[in-house]
């Protein structure tokens, strides 16, 4: 008895979402009617020719021509001027022998390094080698040489994907090369069976 109330319950619910729907429907249908008169269009087609026209790709602009590059000049001669008070946080090498030479100082440059962690993304990779790898703190030599390895195919794995970002590809080739000495020095000297890196 509990789940033929049930059904009539959802029955009846279903229902008035049909309802709903529909009077949503015919609500927007009725709104959508009365825009061109909203906008003050006498009729259909004008509106929609303006919304196209709002819409439409901006034109092209023709082309300006080329300039032609300004012919090479002497650089003007300035009244001495006295340097600026910048030049006073340049170190004593950089320091003109003449006084009157103004010296500007660039500000430092901003490193934009990428922060990402994930090679799916490499144009944003930016996850630097963990080099406390290369130190061995008296950890078993086993437990050592596997921690390298594993770093060693992570870094080959960075290396060998495409798109990652300049300063961290040139790091990361950097610390190959460290596990791989690393590694090497591990290697017992006269041993005819270990395996060259």
């Amino acid at each position: 008895m509990q789940f033929r109330q049930s059904l009539l319950k959802y029955q009846a619910l279903a229902a008035k979402v049909r309802d709903l729907e529909n009077q949503l429907e015919a609500d927007r249908q009725a709104r959508l009617a009365h825009l061109p008169a909203q906008f003050g269009y006498p009729d259909l087609g004008s509106f929609v020719r303006a919304l196209r026209a709002a819409h439409a790709a901006p034109a092209k602009s023709p082309k300006s021509p080329r300039r032609r590059p300004r012919p090479a000049t002497a650089p003007r001669k300035s009244s001495p001027v006295a340097a600026p008070p910048v030049a006073a946080t340049v170190p004593p090498a950089t320091t003109p022998s003449h006084p009157s030479t103004p010296v500007a100082v660039a500000p430092a440059a901003i490193s934009l390094r990428p922060s990402g962690t994930s090679l799916d993304d490499p144009a944003n990779f930016g996850l630097m080698p963990d080099r406390s790898v290369l130190d061995s703190a008296g950890a078993p030599l086993a437990l050592y040489r596997e921690r390298m390895s594993e770093a060693l195919r992570f870094a080959t794995r960075v290396l060998h994907t495409s798109k990652v970002p300049a300063a961290v590809w040139r790091e990361w080739r950097q610390f190959e090369r460290q596990l791989t000495e690393a590694l090497r020095a591990t290697l017992p000297q006269n041993d005819p069976d270990a395996v060259a890196l």
